[in-house]
């Protein structure tokens, strides 16, 4: 029976419907378009985050089926680790695209690969743990006992030491599947399908931006370490990665806060070490050649031990670096290995390289009062800095710079230094692709509105946070606001058909920013928008986090739920000829 459900499945996935539409753009364009629907299999049993994965290019869905007796799995917000609700007898496989892969007593760690073309997940038979990329069993490994038994005079320190197979990445350039095993009390890295070297305990590994090497912290009794391509470093008391951006944590899983620190261009990684009593900063570079005693290139030993100073910050091209530290008297921001002005406090994560790499900002405290530091030169004070509405925000050519400030209780945004009109509450300071125009949105008494170089826009009960989009060039904007309990899309400030509601993350510009698209709620079903006009469809459900992306200057593609089936919806601008 089960072999002929299985069967029915993947006849139902193989099968596409044509259906299309056309319209005429309400915005006085004569345009038309065509949506053409490609089933992706039948509808999970739910579309948020922690039951379905979807691949980066919001292409390919991915979910747990569970066997007749066993409820769905629930997958993490990092879309990498899935847990029990309930323990119950069953099997599990992994639905992609609406093709269900093996039946395994059970299935975690779902990911697709940056390029979305490929996918691996963990999974266990009996005593078996292995790894599955792309429909592809691995080497299995037997994974019962006691990973973090407590070493002879010490301690057990690796709280999350258990037995199986933990994260899985893939390189940024999808051609490498990387993940640790734990098994008879030792841990170890597959790469490649090579077996890495036997350690306690192994932890943030994460390949190098361009593919090419694979860091990770190791312990040795207890020692810890890092290791680079099978290189092993000094060995020190303790060592920890950077910890993730604060705010930008996104689905980021708690225990994966922190990661090694790569460079952007892949040649040095970087870390924080105790020796003792004594923390520092390491910056490593990288060669298979180079000796281990040989690989630092800096360190820097803190004033503090109770304080030893921040992430390093690395500039985009890689050939830069900052962090803050305690110098003893004070705080100070070290760039290059050069001291700066020493402050009562810096804001370790406002640390920021301009776009080009050529400048550096970062936010400091002076007694009660705050500063922003730009190239070394000291701003206005001002009684606080607000961090969470916006940090230092350059411009992408480099040139200009923005922060938003508070004196008294009023929000200030400082434009390359010159401050302008005081609101309630500033958010979303960003400037455009082109760097001509800083645009922002903000609270004055009851109504947010839209400020494009300093002028105010038409007033809304409510501005959705983060919906700030610019079109590439960045001669367009749009946000997605609210007024009488509806929503609708704002874009060049003239505001949309109002909805009862609007997928923020959904909205897109095409490449050449003639066109836009978004999903939106009306009533209790979802309607695809292009150019203001709805495609005369109406969906069930979309899943979360779901976008609309542009493949061309007149083509994009979503996914929605219809029915019993999900869709791959991918439509196609058409333009009159007469325009």
């Amino acid at each position: 029976m089960a072999a002929r459900q299985i069967c029915g499945i993947a006849v139902l996935c193989t099968f596409l419907l044509m259906r299309w539409t056309a319209a005429v753009c309400a915005e006085g364009t004569a345009k038309s378009f065509v949506v053409k629907e490609t089933s992706l299999g039948p509808r999970p049993p739910k579309l948020d985050q922690f039951s379905i994965v979807l691949s980066p290019d919001s292409r390919r869905i991915a979910y747990l089926r569970a066997e007749k007796g066993k409820k769905p799995l629930i997958v993490s917000p990092d879309l990498r680790e899935i847990a029990d609700p309930e323990s119950s007898k069953g099997k599990e496989s992994l639905v992609v695209d609406g093709k269900p892969g093996r039946f395994y007593d059970e299935v975690e760690l779902v990911s697709f690969s940056p390029d979305s073309r490929r996918v691996a997940y963990a999974a266990s038979e009996g005593d078996a743990s292995f790894v599955v990329v792309d429909r592809v069993e691995g080497r299995k490994f037997t994974v019962k006992g006691d990973v973090g038994e407590k070493e002879e005079g010490g301690e057990e320190e690796n709280e999350n030491d258990t037995p199986g197979i933990r994260s899985i990445s893939f390189s940024p350039d999808s051609q490498r599947c990387a993940y640790v095993v734990c098994e008879g009390g030792q841990c170890f890295l597959m790469c490649d399908g090579l077996e890495g070297k036997k350690y306690k305990d192994i932890s943030c590994f994460a390949f190098s931006p361009d593919s090419r090497h694979l860091a990770y912290i190791a312990k040795r009794a207890l020692k810890q370490f890092v290791v680079i391509d099978d290189n092993e470093g000094i060995e020190y008391d303790a060592v920890i990665g950077d910890f993730m951006d604060d705010f930008n944590l996104g689905q980021t899983r708690l225990t994966e806060l922190q990661h090694v620190g790569w460079a952007p261009d892949g040649r040095r990684l970087n870390y924080s070490a105790r020796l003792g009593k004594q923390w520092m900063i390491i910056v490593d570079k990288v060669s298979k050649d180079a000796e281990s005693a040989d690989r630092t290139d800096y360190e820097f030993r803190a004033r503090d031990i109770s304080n030893m100073g921040g992430n390093t910050t690395f500039s985009p091209d890689g050939k830069r670096f900052a962090h803050h530290a305690n110098m003893g008297n004070g705080w100070a921001v070290v760039v290059d290995g050069v001291q700066g002005k020493t402050y009562d406090d810096i804001e370790s994560s406002t640390v920021i390289f301009s776009p080009d790499s050529a400048r550096v900002a970062y936010i400091a405290h002076k007694g009660k009062k705050v500063v922003a530091v730009v190239d070394g030169e000291e701003g206005p004070t001002f009684d606080e800095l607000l961090l969470m509405q916006s940090r230092i925000t350059f411009s992408p050519n480099g040139k200009r710079v923005a922060y938003v400030a508070v004196r008294g209780k009023k929000a200030i945004v400082i434009i390359d230094g010159v401050a302008g009109p005081p609101y309630d509450v500033v958010w979303d300071v960003a400037f455009t692709p082109d760097s001509r125009r800083l645009v922002y949105w903000a609270v004055l008494g009851k109504k947010c509105f839209p400020v494009v170089d300093g002028t105010r826009g038409e007033g809304y009960d409510l501005i959705i946070p983060t919906t700030l989009t610019f079109s590439p060039s960045g001669d367009r904007y749009a946000l997605v606001a609210a007024r009488s309990g509806k929503a609708f899309v704002v874009v060049d400030g003239v505001k949309g058909r109002p909805y009862d509601g609007v997928q923020a993350c959904s909205f897109s510009f095409s490449p050449d920013g003639r066109h836009y698209a978004y999903n939106a709620l009306l009533g209790k079903k979802h309607v695809l928008v292009v150019d203001g006009t709805e495609d005369g469809k109406h969906n069930d459900d979309l899943p979360d986090g779901v976008r609309t992306v542009f493949d061309s200057a007149n083509s994009f593609h979503t996914i929605a739920a219809r029915g019993k089936e999900m869709l791959l919806l991918e439509t196609t601008i058409a333009e009159d000829s007469n325009e």
